[in-house]
């Protein structure tokens, strides 16, 4: 392979990481570091040991600074950082450069969907720069937007033939129904040849255009190495809750749950009218059932009465409700207060299933919010907000990189850094994990402390010395 004299590398940020100007960050280029050994320099040493002309941001000076964004946790800043990621690199390899990139956590992201129109800028007769990306959780958010995109392309182009085709069989049918009335040399065959060719020339367009989407798509694309680990702090976070089932969705079915709450309630309503000393018919003695036994018939047989002759006995009824209610006063004394809670028992149940009719509407509002309170969530702490399709899974090895597992070595290092960190803060971690209840700006605030915290698995990529020998190896290597 050519070597190229102007080679540069790209290190493309992860999310919460960019410029600051209070706090160096390990991607800047060295002259923007105060002091110590960061990534750049060991990665430019590596470079060097290997005979590659390759430097960390060779290519900036005062006109070409280097390339950072938003680092917010959001798909479209993602997406916007892909856009702007391969007009950078195509400026850069149109002013001589050949551009390596090298990728960290949702980095990777933003490097994996600039690779279209990466790949549209390079040239098949120069060397292509080489791809890494560190501990990225791949999440492809492009593919549905762009199916979605095709399919209503194909939809546009279906009912534009449907017209075309429409017009060419009126026009058919115009000329058939003249035939008659014309002769042969009064027909307009130079309109007629017009037309046909006028199809012809179309089909000949969209055919070639269709190849040429077909070419482009088979184009080999720039392969990427993909350097992770099982261990990754941010993977393995992201990985278990976007693979969660909701667990506060409701299993049963919308209207098993409805009847259920409307039961739960009547239930809720009757312990609590006994806790505060509602009492029913079982808690009477055997002379006090009959004692209420009766007096309900004979409300009974009363009320049938005055239904059957109501004219007669109108007039009689306030009199017999006073005697009813002073025959059940005489009865609660002589049986006790259990006696009149009793009475009163039916009424309270028919209320209670009166009332428990009010809570289906509060019933159905909880069971909606419930299904879709988790995605809602989900999305929030993957950045996904807005996002309009399926979330995505996350993936470690996606079938379109080159994965392979962080060094052993530096995995084990970096795995006795973490235990120590874990020994200095378990009061923290403690406390963390007695609260019962996971927002999102709690997920969102532990994801922050692993992309910072350099002691973590997370950054072992960019801080251990075996990993970066790695990075300088894929670089360096002639294919």
């Amino acid at each position: 392979m050519e070597k190229s004299a102007n080679e540069t590398v790209i290190v493309v940020h992860g999310t919460w990481a960019a410029p600051d100007p209070a706090e160096r960050k390990w991607y800047q280029p060295i002259d923007e570091r105060p002091c110590g050994e960061p990534f750049i320099a060991r990665l430019d040493a590596a470079l060097q040991a290997r005979g590659s002309s390759a430097r960390c941001w060779a290519h900036c000076g005062p006109g070409n600074p280097a390339f950072h964004w938003s680092g917010e946790n959001n798909w479209i800043d993602r997406t916007l950082a892909a856009a702007a990621l391969a007009d950078y690199v195509a400026k850069l390899r149109g002013d001589g450069w050949h551009c390596h990139i090298v990728a960290h956590s949702h980095g990777g992201n933003v490097l994996v969907e600039a690779l279209p129109h990466l790949a549209t800028t390079l040239d098949s007769e120069k060397p292509q720069g080489k791809l890494v990306t560190l501990g990225t959780p791949f999440l492809d958010t492009m593919s549905p937007i762009l199916q979605r995109a095709k399919t209503r392309f194909r939809l546009l182009q279906l009912v534009s033939w449907i017209g075309f085709a429409s017009l060419i069989a009126f026009a058919s049918y115009d000329v058939r129904s003249s035939w008659n009335d014309l002769r042969w040399n009064e027909l307009n065959f130079d309109e007629i040849l017009f037309g046909l060719a006028a199809v012809f020339l179309l089909a000949m367009i969209f055919g070639r255009m269709r190849r040429r989407g077909l070419d482009n798509a088979s184009q080999t694309k720039p392969k990427v190495l993909a350097v992770g680990s099982p261990y990754d702090e941010a993977w393995q976070v992201l990985h278990h809750i976007g693979g969660m089932n909701n667990p506060i969705a409701i299993d049963t079915n919308f209207f098993v749950y409805l009847f259920s709450s409307v039961r739960s309630t009547i239930s809720q309503g009757r312990t609590v009218a006994r806790i505060h000393g509602a009492r029913s018919f079982r808690d009477l003695g055997i002379f006090a059932k009959l004692a209420l036994i009766s007096i309900y018939l004979l409300s009974l047989g009363a009320a049938f009465i005055a239904f059957l002759l109501q004219s007669w006995v109108s007039g009689l009824s306030t009199p017999f409700a006073l005697l009813l209610f002073l025959l059940v006063l005489a009865s609660t004394s002589f049986f006790g207060e259990t006696f009149f809670s009793a009475f009163w028992s039916p009424f309270r149940w028919c209320l209670r299933r009166g009332g428990s009719l009010a809570s289906i509407f509060p019933s159905m509002a909880t069971y909606g919010v419930r299904a879709a309170g988790w995605p809602v969530l989900l999305k929030m702490i993957m950045g996904l907000e807005s996002y309009r399709f399926k979330i995505p899974a996350v993936e470690q090895q996606p079938d379109y990189v080159s994965y392979e597992n962080m060094p052993s070595g530096a995995e084990l290092r970096a795995l006795d850094k973490r235990n120590a960190w874990i020994a200095r803060h378990l009061g923290d971690i403690s406390q963390t994990f007695s609260k019962l209840a996971v927002t999102a700006a709690d997920m969102t605030s532990l994801l922050k402390s692993v992309e910072r915290d350099e002691t973590l698995v997370h950054a072992a990529y960019y801080t251990d010395e075996e990993c970066i020998a790695r990075i300088a190896d894929w670089i360096a290597r002639e294919a």
